[in-house]
């Protein structure tokens, strides 16, 4: 009886020791996959800031261009404007004349 009770304590433990060897390679897998899968979250996450970075700069050139072809227009249309009001300014001073 006691050799019996021995047997089983002793399996009782082995069985005890299997389950914690198995836990803690269960758990250092866990922490494997879980250490790969925040790896691969920051190398998301760098990327898509990357690309958030590099639109924004994309947009300010484009907006800085777009400023830039106004304000050439605007200097445009501002010396068609002086032509326009010289031109009338001398073609009235030549109806003057005539007159």
């Amino acid at each position: 009886a006691e050799a019996l009770r021995l047997q089983e304590d002793f399996q009782w433990h082995r069985a005890r020791e299997r389950r914690m060897y198995e836990m803690e390679v269960e758990g250092w897998y866990r922490r494997q996959r879980q250490a790969a899968e925040q790896a691969q979250y920051r190398e998301a996450y760098s990327r898509l800031q990357f690309r958030r970075m590099q639109e924004t700069r994309l947009r300010m050139h484009a907006t800085a261009e777009a400023s830039q072809r106004q304000a050439a227009t605007d200097l445009t249309s501002a010396a068609e404007a002086r032509d326009l009001e010289s031109w009338e300014a001398g073609w009235g001073q030549e109806r003057e004349l005539r007159v």
